[in-house]
């Protein structure tokens, strides 16, 4: 697996969990910062109530766990860089 699939699986794991992610911990396995990178794509999740960011973690609500896969798709948009 590339790097940035091992981050997706950690983040579809870790999002899965009712604690949800640690930002710190990714950003410190993975140097990303998960509000950074996907914030703008996750705020409205978090708007309907979906998602919790408390600035420390990331986690689904209850409602949000009925559309995992959808607030997961966010982390799979193609990483920057050229196009094949």
């Amino acid at each position: 697996m590339s790097a940035r699939e091992r981050m997706e699986d950690a983040l579809f794991t870790g999002l899965r969990l009712t604690d949800g992610l640690s930002v710190e911990d990714v950003r410190a396995r993975y140097g990303v910062d998960l509000w950074e990178e996907f914030g703008a794509e996750l705020q409205p999740f978090r708007e309907f109530g979906w998602l919790i960011y408390d600035g420390g973690r990331l986690r689904l609500t209850r409602a949000g766990m009925l559309l995992a896969h959808e607030i997961m798709a966010v982390f799979l948009r193609p990483a920057a860089g050229p196009s094949a």
